[in-house]
This record gives C-alpha cells, sequence and structure tokens, in this order.
C-alpha cells in the first residue's frame, strides 16, 4: 500500500528481455535509504513491484504479462531509458500524505493539453477522460498519475484536469508530460470498491426481482 507522495526519480539503467511477456528492469538504489530487501513491494511510476534482487547500487524488478498488458510498457519503452517515480510502501505508523493507493495501475490516459500559469507557477495538465475514469472522476476527487496523488480540478464530459504547483514539479518528471503523451493512472479505490458493490448490488436485486 502507498500514498502517491514519491521520495524519488531515477532512470532505468538496464533491462533484460527474459520471455515474450516477462522483463527484468534495473533501476539505482536510492542512497537515503539502505535497508532495502528482496521481496519487498516498491511502486514504479504507480505500478507495485516485487524486489528481485539488490546489487550494491541497483535494485532489480520482474515485469510480468499483466502489467505489460496493462500500462502499455515494452521494450521501446525500456529501450528509451524512462525516469521512475519511487515509493517505498507504507509502513504502520506513517502519515498518510496523499491518498490510499495499491499500486494497481487501471489504465494509461492520453494528456491532451499541457498549460503554465508563470506567475502562479502552476502547471495545468490536461487529460482525456475516458468510459472507466467517468465511474472514478469526480472535482476534488483524488487520482494517481504516474504515481503521483493529486487531485482533480475541472471536470468535462471528455476531460479532467490536475494542476502541478511548485514541489511536485521538482519532485516529479509529470512537468515533462507532453500533448500525445500516456501516462499510468490509478483511479480511487474507494470509489472503485463503491461502484463495484453498487452495481452487485443493483444485480442482485434485478436477480431476485
Amino acid at each position: 500500500m502507498f500514498t502517491g507522495l514519491v521520495t524519488s526519480t531515477h532512470p532505468l539503467t538496464n533491462y533484460q528481455k527474459l520471455t515474450e511477456k516477462l522483463y527484468k528492469i534495473q533501476l539505482p538504489k536510492p542512497q537515503s535509504e539502505d535497508d532495502f530487501v528482496i521481496g519487498e513491494s516498491i511502486a514504479l511510476n504507480g505500478v507495485c513491484l516485487t524486489v528481485s534482487s539488490i546489487e550494491s547500487e541497483f535494485l532489480s524488478f520482474d515485469v510480468g504479462e499483466e502489467t505489460l498488458k496493462i500500462t502499455g510498457w515494452n521494450e521501446a519503452y525500456f529501450k528509451a531509458q524512462p525516469q521512475f517515480h519511487i515509493e517505498r510502501a507504507l509502513r504502520l505508523g506513517d502519515r498518510l500524505g496523499g491518498h490510499i493507493v495499491l499500486g494497481h495501475v487501471d489504465e494509461p490516459v492520453k494528456v491532451l493539453k499541457i498549460s503554465s500559469e508563470q506567475a502562479a507557477a502552476n502547471h495545468w495538465i490536461t487529460l482525456e477522460l475516458t468510459a472507466l475514469g467517468r465511474l472514478y472522476i469526480w472535482p476534488k476527487s483524488s487520482v494517481c498519475l504516474g504515481g503521483v496523488s493529486l487531485t482533480v480540478n475541472d471536470v468535462t464530459p471528455v476531460s479532467f484536469n490536475v494542476c502541478l504547483i511548485p514541489e511536485t514539479i521538482n519532485k516529479t518528471c509529470l512537468s515533462t508530460l507532453e500533448p500525445g503523451d500516456f501516462v499510468n493512472v490509478e483511479y480511487d479505490f474507494y470509489a472503485k470498491a463503491i461502484v463495484h458493490q453498487s452495481t452487485q448490488v443493483k444485480a442482485a436485486y434485478h436477480e431476485h426481482s
């Protein structure tokens, strides 16, 4: 479990194609911490992955079929040496600074527009509102973009937007997104739970009515 508060950002340093549906990727080990263990969960760009091996300066992760399918990650993506937002899993007693994030990406969403307010130092990102997103997005709801917890501002029938404050711009790579890019989205867990449960109740009602 995570909160969408990125602790560091690192480039992909190496990748290996193990099979058609399995890759191993390697990133620099954050130097601010030295207690990483094999088997722990770490969110990379919002995707919960398991540490498969540890070297003196690197962490490795296996990326399987479901992750490749949902995120759209492939060899071309890894070859471009993308930057990854890194967040370690929550510990009991940690502050919940963002919102509850599971690291289970729902879909990649297209960036439609970028705009900045230099005077206010704000950076706005407008994204496509998909059929799935319409179920879980509303003004002031929480959304996780590329592993970063953000608040939804405006919503239209076809789009929604978020605002990056200077701290988010400095700590993440989201400000480098351009129109046409795709970013991994995890919709709010509680919204998904409520929609799922209400759908089940409605189906049961119709079945027995």
